[in-house]
């Protein structure tokens, strides 16, 4: 409880934003031209902290269409989240006119339809919704995806069980005490002979209530929860939305489903109580019945015995009755603990008589034979009959539609999917063969969504302190971190939020990139890696990656083409399969899928 009360009052001593600190006007006040007016305007993201944005002045004209520019960590994202009063207004004057649409850099979807997702709250007009869903390219998923635009996507909340466990009812063994008690004395307190049964009675009618409310209370908490840490995900977009009314009524009506099991519950309790007390006075009444009737023939002592142990035994076989209607009404969470053990685990982390010799891999070739991955059992391959041979050193990009089956790739690659059917091999050895360990220590990865961990810096570069401090700001050097790194007041030892929330998306993945070249194994795989950063810096870390990597194996999930047209092989992936493969030049010349996307992407 002290500690609960500690995080509220944290939790309450924080800043509250200020939504009035920005001008709406509705779209049909005259106020001038503008859709946003801002003069002089500063911003902070912690009152006390020095200012992000400082004596900003612009003004964006009605229907205009404006980029916003500028290199990793300027402040482009925080100008938006200035706009939409999610940063301290120090001064200044901000004012937009009419309703407000946000897409944030990472994406955020909840656990609902796919159309719900893309409704947000508002109508279904059916016109509008299918010009929408051809505008942002998505008829092509629809028909992908087993129930079109009403598949459920998202963060998935777990799948309570249904199953009733046979639950026997415990046996209630008597006070040994009674039997050291003389013969009279033993008669005196025959009231107390048939409690257990008389305590059994109530228990049977509470346990099989309690035990059901107990499940459903438990079931109906876990949407309280999901909906909770999705709200924080995307409080942002809620807000830009001004949808914040509707998730409080959703997040209202979860709790009040949530109470409907839970207060019977206690209830119930109150039900037990009750009745334990009656049993228990009814022994008590008994044994001073008997002592009265028996006064004749008993002693003072063996009276007031009776009296003192009929309300022992009653406050234990109360305590006794209590304790095991708790257990098995708690052995829901036992039933889930259960069910969770029997989750299908990752395989061995190492294979004692598989282990590859310290040096694997030395060439970096890569083999993908007729392999093929599914996500679950019950669910189609997302990749098909995959046969590729990458040697060792190529430089190979990975290219296809959204979906087409790319980052499926790297999840095979590392494991985390195991193959449904063929395999892979690195330099002769079958993954699926040896342990996982062996394997992704041997990999790098620079991830679509760049990982950081709460710690230093130096932490998250070199997590095994394998490396020197000067091996570590060569590779700050290459990754064009060093001058930021410099500029932070405790330089390497500047502490990393909790998943890097500190730093911009594009400073997230050129520290995941100084990593790697920390590491510098045979093998990388950048899934879609610069995605976040401007083009200036995209070519210098291609220019990097084309140097340090020289003789390694690179794997690349590109969506700006641009980037891999000089690699020596280019693979489009559509629906699982292998469409096109060879040197960029020989697949434009082709004029299929690959001509296409580099006509899309002003290449040719």
């Amino acid at each position: 409880a002290s500690v609960s009360l500690k995080r509220l009052r944290i939790f309450l001593s924080h800043e509250e934003l200020e939504p009035d600190s920005i001008e709406r006007r509705p779209v049909k006040d005259g106020g001038g031209a503008n859709s946003i007016t801002v003069k002089n305007a500063t911003f902070t993201w912690a009152r006390g902290d020095p200012p992000t944005l400082s004596g900003i002045t612009f003004s964006i004209p009605e229907g205009s269409l404006v980029a916003v520019v500028g290199q990793v960590g300027c402040g482009k994202s925080s100008l938006l989240s200035a706009l939409l009063a999610e940063m301290d207004k120090v001064e200044g004057h901000v004012a937009i006119k009419g309703s407000v649409a946000y897409v944030p850099q990472q994406a955020w979807i909840q656990n609902d339809s796919l159309r719900e997702n893309i409704l947000f709250g508002h109508q279904l007009q059916e016109r509008y919704y299918k010009t929408v869903i051809e505008a942002c390219a998505l008829l092509p998923d629809l028909e992908i995806l087993p129930s079109g635009d009403r598949t459920e996507i998202g963060e998935k909340a777990p799948v309570e069980s249904s199953r009733a466990p046979t639950c026997r009812l415990p046996e209630v063994p008597c006070s040994s005490r009674l039997s050291r008690a003389p013969p009279r004395g033993r008669s005196s307190m025959g009231g107390t002979v048939p409690t257990p049964p008389s305590h059994l009675f109530p228990q049977r009618f509470y346990v099989a209530s309690s035990r059901q409310l107990k499940r459903l209370e438990s079931v109906s908490r876990s949407p309280v929860y999901s909906h909770f840490s999705e709200t924080l995900l995307g409080v942002s977009v809620i807000r830009a939305f001004e949808e914040q009314e509707r998730f409080i009524r959703q997040s209202d009506l979860k709790v009040d489903e949530n109470q409907k099991a839970y207060y019977p519950s206690i209830v119930a309790n109150r039900w037990l109580a009750v009745r334990l007390e009656c049993v228990g006075n009814c022994i008590v009444l008994f044994a001073a019945l008997f002592a009265v009737i028996s006064r004749h023939s008993l002693s003072a002592g063996l009276v007031g015995l009776s009296v003192s142990y009929s309300l022992q035994v009653t406050t234990y076989l109360n305590w006794l009755v209590r304790m095991s209607s708790e257990m098995e009404t708690n052995i829901v969470a036992v039933e889930r603990l259960k069910e969770y053990s029997e989750t299908e685990k990752e395989a061995p982390w190492q294979v004692q008589e598989m282990t590859p010799p310290s040096t694997w891999p030395q060439v970096g070739r890569v083999e993908f034979r007729d392999y093929g991955l599914r996500y679950r059992e019950n669910l189609d391959l997302v990749l098909k009959h995959i046969n590729v041979t990458i040697d060792g050193g190529e430089k190979v990009g990975i290219v296809g539609r959204t979906g087409a089956g790319k980052s499926s790739l790297t999840l095979g690659l590392f494991r985390i999917n195991e193959s449904a059917e063929g395999e892979i091999v690195i330099d002769d050895i079958n993954i699926a063969k040896i342990g996982l360990h062996d394997l992704r220590f041997k990999i790098t990865i620079i991830p679509q969504d760049p990982v950081l961990f709460s710690g230093s810096l130096r932490m998250n570069l070199d997590p095994f302190s394998q490396y020197s401090d000067e091996e570590v700001w060569t590779s700050l050097e290459l990754a064009h971190l060093k001058d930021f790194v410099s500029a932070l007041p405790d330089k390497l030892n500047h502490e990393c939020a909790e998943g890097g929330e500190n730093l911009s998306v594009g400073q997230r993945q050129l520290v995941c990139l100084a990593r790697a070249l920390l590491r510098k194994t045979k093998i990388l795989v950048l899934d879609e890696a610069t995605a976040a950063v401007d083009l200036e810096t995209d070519d210098l870390i291609q220019s990097t990656i084309r140097t340090q990597f020289e003789d390694c194996t690179v794997l690349t999930i590109a969506h700006r083409l641009n980037t891999i047209m000089d690699y020596t092989r280019v693979i489009v992936l559509d629906k699982g399969e292998i469409r096109e493969c060879g040197r960029p030049s020989d697949l434009l010349q082709q004029r299929g899928l690959f001509y296409s996307m580099a006509k899309d992407a002003g290449l040719v």
